[in-house]
């Protein structure tokens, strides 16, 4: 009944947006707004130097990323007093530009794993207990939203991932997330809800992408063109890899929440590869941006992982691969040691999203 309640409603949803998405295409109505992930350099000693760093680049969108777990580390008591909460509210008035869009991930799965409070990790994600206390969740980040405008609620993080891994669970998720969109809606009218899937489950199961996506307002994507063996793919496919995300959004808008490319030699990588990734990445996304389907384009990374967050991120995710540790701690446009000095990527990207991003304003919801 739920399942059924929550699908009608979301159809009806997707046949208004998609009637909006076909009325505006010789029209470029906007905006697309651009992020970067806060991160740290080695020896970096001030917030502020990163937050510099992300608006002189032209960024305009930002994430606040966390765990169900650590929303609520005890049984009903949610607090968004955790970082990083009070970082981003301690400089949404100092950076103001960075704020344009901001979206909230809730982690409730991250990749292969579960994050969620301890008492309900083993508990099925439609037990009523479960159900409610999300719902619990979700009526305090709408208290949060009085006073912290929230554009995207993002409910999973590469969920397809985890889902493929455990076939025996979709249903239970499907209702768990029909209900949560449900929820955000009534709450919170206005802010948009999606859950990320990978590019690669997108290509290799687009079933079970469909059957979780029908209810999001937007498809959120992480995409990185890397193969089976973490080896990077030609550049060549990352047009049609972009027309592929956008078709498969089928009339919705979409959202890149991750994009990313390794300098790593280990994964066939480059500081010139990755510059060139990135002007090839803007200029195959440039008709979606002008036409108003793309929403947000955020690159992974500001500065790389350091090593040993790197191989603790592979080890979490089940992966023992040098590559893939290679791969991890070398994605970003600056570098983790080298006083987070500039990479190739980083001057195409900072010319690319200020273009985008050099006269918008902030969303502003109905």
């Amino acid at each position: 009944m739920l399942r059924n309640r929550a699908r009608m409603l979301c159809t009806v949803a997707a046949i208004v947006a998609a009637s909006v998405y076909a009325s505006s295409q010789t029209a470029d109505f906007g905006p697309t707004f651009v992020g970067l992930p806060l991160s740290q350099f080695r020896g970096m000693t001030r917030v502020d130097q990163a937050f510099n760093l992300m608006q002189s680049a032209g960024a305009n969108f930002t994430e606040i990323r966390t765990t169900w777990a650590q929303l609520e580390p005890s049984p009903g008591k949610v607090n968004f007093a955790v970082q990083p909460f009070p970082l981003f509210e301690s400089v949404r008035k100092t950076y103001p530009a960075l704020f344009g869009s901001v979206a909230v991930n809730i982690e409730v799965v991250v990749t292969a794993n579960r994050s969620m409070p301890e008492d309900l990790a083993l508990r099925n994600f439609s037990d009523p207990v479960v159900l409610d206390r999300f719902t619990q969740l979700l009526g305090k980040l709408a208290e949060y939203n009085r006073k912290f405008p929230i554009n995207y609620v993002i409910i999973g993080h590469e969920a397809d991932v985890y889902l493929s891994l455990h076939p025996t669970e979709v249903g239970a998720f499907e209702d768990f997330y029909a209900h949560a969109v449900e929820t955000v809606h009534r709450l919170m009218p206005g802010v948009e809800v999606g859950t990320s899937m990978t590019h690669t489950l997108v290509t290799q199961n687009p079933t079970l992408v469909d059957r979780i996506a029908q209810y999001s307002d937007l498809l959120v994507y992480t995409y990185y063109p890397v193969d089976a063996s973490w080896q990077m793919r030609p550049l060549t496919e990352v047009p049609d890899d972009m027309q592929s995300l956008a078709a498969h959004a089928q009339g919705k808008s979409f959202g890149l929440l991750e994009v990313g490319y390794s300098v790593h030699g280990l994964n066939g990588g480059s500081e010139q590869n990755q510059a060139q990734f990135v002007q090839t990445l803007f200029q195959s996304l440039e008709p979606y941006r002008s036409s108003g389907q793309l929403r947000f384009l955020q690159y992974w990374m500001l500065f790389d992982f350091p090593p040993e967050q790197a191989f603790q991120v592979a080890q979490a995710q089940g992966h023992a691969d040098p590559a893939v540790v290679a791969f991890l701690s070398s994605l970003g446009l600056r570098r983790y040691d080298a006083g987070g000095a500039k990479r190739a990527g980083w001057d195409v990207f900072s010319s690319m999203a200020s273009t985008w991003t050099a006269r918008q304003l902030p969303l502003q919801r109905p």
